[in-house]
């Protein structure tokens, strides 16, 4: 695998054991400062996605620099390699894109994850905590509490609340997920807020995994002529 694709997997790595120490610390990692999380969560996306634009700039310098670096994605180089009608890379090209344009596949999520979150927060997370409030008499789905709970502007979390005897509502956690599909987060803020997807530990750890295989492949296509 060429050293820069390397180099971009193992910065993503460092955010994913970041990720997994704090994991290890807190149990679940809603209880991890949100502004820490976001920023390990951005970074992972940014890093596993520029490994793949490294392939691409790789491939560009070892077929005669048909492109500027700032140039480089998959659509220009492939119409640049069927101008010389170069049938390898082409074919590695192609397979880039279609992997990428097949929606629901693992690398079009991955970087649809990666785009949004230039834009947006995509934290949605379940929490739990044990405080001290009240029903609101009017709106039985409201809880008044008297200690202030901060949480980042987007945001979502879903609660359960069991009354106890004495007067504390219990609310109900579970984890910090990504929404099954990346497109949700374009919804309107007052809409449905989608449907959970993947625990964002496990889904950064499996994503590592199979861009590293993909490239690995690809790497192994190229003919350097």
């Amino acid at each position: 695998m060429p050293i820069e694709v390397d180099e971009k997997l193992i910065l993503a790595k460092c955010f994913l054991n970041q990720l997994k120490e704090l994991k290890k610390k807190y149990k679940k990692l809603v209880l991890v400062d949100p502004i820490k999380l976001s920023c390990l969560l951005e970074g992972f996306l940014f890093e596993v996605i520029a490994a793949k634009d490294a392939f691409l700039c790789h491939l560009n310098h070892i077929t005669g620099n048909l492109l500027e670096d700032w140039q480089v994605n998959e659509k220009r180089l492939l119409r640049e390699y069927k101008k010389q009608k170069r049938l390898n890379e082409i074919e590695i090209i192609e397979k880039i894109i279609k992997l990428k344009e097949e929606k629901n596949s693992w690398l079009w999520k991955l970087n649809s994850y990666r785009n949004t979150v230039a834009h947006r927060l995509v934290l949605k997370r379940y929490i739990k905590f044990r405080l001290r409030g009240e029903l609101s008499k009017k709106k039985p789905t409201e809880i008044k509490f008297t200690d202030r709970m901060k949480f980042l502007s987007g945001d979502m979390f879903q609660i359960t609340t069991h009354k106890l005897k004495n007067n504390t509502n219990l609310i109900s956690v579970g984890e910090v997920f990504l929404l099954k599909n990346p497109k949700d987060y374009y919804k309107n803020e007052e809409g449905p807020p989608g449907e959970a997807g993947q625990e964002i530990f496990s889904y950064c750890n499996e994503s590592l995994k199979k861009m590293r295989k993909f490239l690995e492949e690809l790497s192994k296509k190229i003919e350097i002529k």
